[in-house]
């Protein structure tokens, strides 16, 4: 096929995420995200970081190159942008509820209840504030065509594309092809016309056997390959549990979640990663490090040749003073016969004339009252109206304020890079310790074993059904509006009636019936295949709402009954908060709490002079937080029914 020079294209590094990048991040990263809390938000040059509280990851936005989760965090931070304040107020402290991706376009939503952080890939990139829909901040505010970022107005996403590429089809492909204009490139026509990235449209143009710089109509058969090739690389992306770095000569030319076969056929290495999201935030990471990079030795670059000017300017300048000095008597004599002349009416060519015979005098201005003379090939300006001496001082006093500028100018320098090795040392980003998913959520390990989590709070109870909760896990709720769900992980295993007892005692100590002063209350089980958020049709499902489908298991009369232990193993302490059955068998001294009257205050000073008391009878020094305590006991009133200790 015939290949047009004048618009050849070619592969170029990735430099930001594609729409097929957002979707598949975004199909694991909301599992992790919904329900986490986010403990700050920082800034650098650019980038933001969502710090969340769990510490296994966070979050950054990065306008418009992308949105990706990173296992690190910023070593140093830049100065505060004026969004920052604004973001802070909307995110910090704050549990992420929903995360999602607009359109299938490059826009997500991170939304905090009724607040929001929206994110926009899309033209030179926005981070977008709203509250109830209405925009409080932006990054970039404007008023364009179709809408406006700015602030009060109702947020409206960007139009999205006509033609999205995850549904085309052949007919779109062979209109593409009558009525755009040919002398386009086939690759150049896909990517605008049907907004399809050019990294998976240059792959399916390779594997179809096209020339990418192809500029004339391609026939049926060429787009049916075309087509199924495109809808190949969507599906292997899919799914590819992994992804693909490529190599070219000696930079990450981008991260592929298919294999790039276009850019191994052009000498690149292909390694095989475990984890697209993962690597594609390493990848963007190391892309904001080498703009870090760029943009100082940009700057020094700028800092030395503004240097090396004042340098060179000074030199020429003392050079003139030099020759001033040297020839003053001979300089002196011109410049009083230039004036005698002047006065006398002469115009300047008259002076040229008159002089040019025993002096080098090149040129006179006569507003100026200047005349330009030249002596060892240096061309200078001596004034008619001062003294050579006094002239002589003054352009030596001018290359002394140009070589001052230019010391200036070195410790800016210096100070720049002694303040570059402090805040961006090799690795601008350092890991940070993981911590297990559950570590937020009430959990114990049951007395068989198996982990059992509780939710806290209506956004838990949300992120429990649905990201934790596997359809062979077995699902437990307080039959009493309000109260926590609760799960127990079966790995594949099946778990005895203890351990689905003490499930069911979380459920029913953390549910409304607590608070009510109830002694016990129905708890009921059914695996996770039959919890669903899917509403029926004509309903709603409000946040932390679920259905239950199929047969309910009744535990009749759970007690209320919850236990707070002391464990102490080699020198150390753990505070343990679980059913009786599971406290009394690893705690050293524990307490059985049933509802009751008692200020849950008053019974944390109380727990707290136990626990102290018996700990120091072994000669162990106990310290206690009550916050800690406070967040293991029901809301309600109290009632310690009994004390316990390991015999």
């Amino acid at each position: 096929m015939r290949n047009n020079a004048a618009h050849a294209w070619t592969p170029k590094r990735k430099k930001s995420m594609t729409t097929l990048d957002y979707h598949l991040v975004l199909s694991s990263l909301w599992r992790d995200a919904e329900g986490a809390r986010v403990k700050n938000v920082y800034t650098n040059k650019g980038i933001y970081e969502l710090r969340l509280a769990s510490n296994e990851f966070s979050i950054y936005l990065w306008p418009p190159h992308g949105l990706f989760p990173y296992k690190g965090r910023l070593a140093t931070y830049g100065q505060e942008s004026p969004l920052l304040k604004e973001i802070r107020s909307v995110a910090k402290g704050r549990i992420i509820t929903a995360m999602y991706q607009l359109n299938f376009d490059r826009v997500i939503a991170i939304e905090f209840g009724d607040d929001a952080l929206i994110y926009e890939g899309v033209r030179e990139g926005n981070i977008v504030i709203a509250s109830s829909k209405t925009i409080v901040a932006a990054i970039n505010e404007r008023k364009m065509r179709d809408r406006s970022t700015t602030r009060g107005t109702a947020y409206i996403p960007p139009p999205p594309p006509k033609i999205d590429m995850f549904s085309f089809t052949l007919k779109d492909l062979l209109k593409l092809t009558e009525i755009a204009r040919r002398s386009r490139p086939i690759i150049v026509r896909l990517i605008r016309e049907l907004s399809i990235p050019a990294e998976i449209a240059s792959e399916a143009l390779y594997r179809s056997g096209i020339d990418l710089n192809y500029a004339e109509t391609l026939g049926e058969d060429e787009c049916i390959k075309l087509l199924r090739n495109i809808q190949g690389i969507i599906k292997e992306s899919f799914e590819n549990k992994g992804c693909y770095k490529a190599i070219l000569g000696n930079e990450v030319f981008g991260i592929y979640p298919f294999k790039p076969r276009l850019l191994e056929s052009l000498g690149a290495k292909i390694v095989n990663e475990e984890n697209f999201s993962l690597t594609l935030g390493e990848y963007f990471i190391r892309l904001f490090e080498e703009g870090l990079k760029e943009e100082e030795d940009k700057i020094a670059s700028q800092i030395k040749a503004t240097i090396e000017s004042y340098l060179n300017e000074a030199s020429d300048l003392r050079r003139i003073g030099a020759t001033l000095l040297s020839n003053i008597d001979y300089l002196e004599n011109l410049r009083m016969k230039a004036i005698e002349l002047r006065t006398s009416g002469a115009s300047a060519e008259e002076i040229i004339e008159a002089l040019s015979g025993e002096y080098p005098i090149i040129g006179v201005d006569e507003l100026r009252k200047e005349v330009t003379v030249k002596i060892e090939d240096q061309i200078f300006k001596i004034k008619m109206e001062e003294s050579i001496g006094k002239q002589a001082s003054e352009i030596f006093s001018k290359a002394k304020k140009l070589e001052e500028k230019a010391e200036k100018a070195r410790e800016v320098m210096k100070k720049r890079l002694e303040q570059g090795k402090k805040e961006h040392p090799k690795k601008v980003f350092k890991a940070v310790k993981k911590r297990a998913w559950y570590t937020s959520f009430r959990y114990f390990f049951s007395s068989e074993g198996f982990l059992v989590v509780g939710g806290k709070d209506a956004s838990q109870n949300e992120a429990l059904v649905r990201k934790y909760l596997s359809p062979q896990d077995i699902f437990l709720h307080a039959d009493i509006h309000g109260g926590p769900v609760v799960i127990i992980k079966t790995e594949g295993e099946t778990p005895g009636e203890k351990t689905i007892h003490e499930a069911a005692q979380l459920a029913a100590a953390f549910s409304r019936a607590w608070e009510a002063g109830f002694a016990s209350i129905d708890v009921y089980w059914v695996y996770g295949s039959q919890v669903s958020k899917k509403a029926p049709s004509g309903e709603y499902l409000s946040r932390g709402a679920f259905m239950v489908y199929g047969k309910r298991n009744y535990l009749r009369n759970t007690p209320l009954e919850w236990s707070i232990g002391l464990k102490i193993e080699d020198d150390r302490c753990e505070l343990i908060c679980a059913p009786p059955s599971v406290v009394s068998e690893r705690c050293d001294f524990w307490a059985i709490l049933v509802p009751g009257r008692l200020r849950r205050e008053f019974v944390i000073r109380k727990l707290v002079r136990y626990f102290k008391e018996s700990a120091g009878k072994k000669g162990i020094r106990v310290k206690l937080v009550a916050e800690e305590i406070l967040m293991c006991l029901p809301k309600g009133g109290i009632y310690i029914s009994r004390w316990g200790k390991r015999v």
